[in-house]
């Protein structure tokens, strides 16, 4: 694959999303439309996976995300989020200031989602304290590394106490405040494992800081909620041109 430039990458995804070529689920396929791609696998034939990616046109932590987001949002947003994501794509940051900010208004938005409803556990104030110091901590540039793991073993905690609350039959609700935890845990690893450069790690901890907070969303306590997905998107897509 030729050198490419985030400019060069949305007028790719610009092409398949114009014709309504874009797809979900899958990196490539064919429609009765023509040939389909999801939103990486629309920038080259040879993206086949997240690491294929190529790290001139975004980081893998973002590319991770934004699969995650793309595949779960609605079905009728698909080609419309393509465009928007296309152009802040061409015009936009994806650095690590960018990250940041995006990061902790996902932590804020599943520590909303997440707040029990009705009667409220013991551990739940630790829980949202945890989400609002690494939502505050990532918007401070002049934050202590060593702070922020702390706060991601804090949140990692209290996930488990959460969890350990809803196997044991508290009530169901719980599980929200479980995800909302993970989600929260999940988007400072992403944080940490960018700096210490564990590219793998980054990917993982990305992709499961959106699926967390999807997860949250979803009252019935099922699939993840396709609106958080959205939601998330476009915060990215904000932050991106900001």
């Amino acid at each position: 694959m030729a050198q490419l430039t985030p400019q060069d990458a949305a007028a790719r995804i610009e092409k398949y999303a114009s014709k309504g070529l874009l797809k979900q689920g899958g990196w490539r396929g064919t429609t009765k439309c023509g040939e389909a791609a999801c939103l990486l696998g629309a920038i080259d034939p040879s993206i086949k996976s997240i690491m294929d990616c190529p790290s001139s046109v975004m980081p893998c932590w973002m590319a991770a995300a934004v699969v995650s987001m793309f595949d779960g949002a609605p079905i009728n947003q698909a080609n419309p989020l393509g465009l928007k994501f296309a152009a802040a794509l061409r015009n936009g940051r994806t650095d690590n200031d960018m990250r940041d900010r995006w990061l902790a208004g996902v932590a804020e938005r599943a520590c909303e989602a997440g707040r029990p409803r009705g009667n409220t556990p013991a551990y739940w104030p630790e829980i949202e304290k945890s989400c609002v110091q690494i939502a505050e901590m990532l918007r401070d540039e002049n934050r202590d590394p060593g702070t922020l793991r702390g706060a991601t073993v804090a949140s990692t905690g209290w996930s488990s106490m959460a969890s350990m609350g809803w196997s044991s039959m508290e009530l169901p609700r719980y599980t929200y405040a479980e995800w909302g935890a993970r989600s929260a845990y999940a988007v400072a690893e992403t944080v940490e494992a960018a700096s210490q450069g564990d590219v793998a790690k980054a990917v993982r901890a990305a992709s499961q800081a959106a699926e967390s907070a999807a997860l949250v969303a979803d009252e019935s306590g099922g699939a993840a909620s396709s609106s958080m997905f959205l939601a998330n998107f476009i915060a990215l897509i904000t932050e991106m041109t900001r």
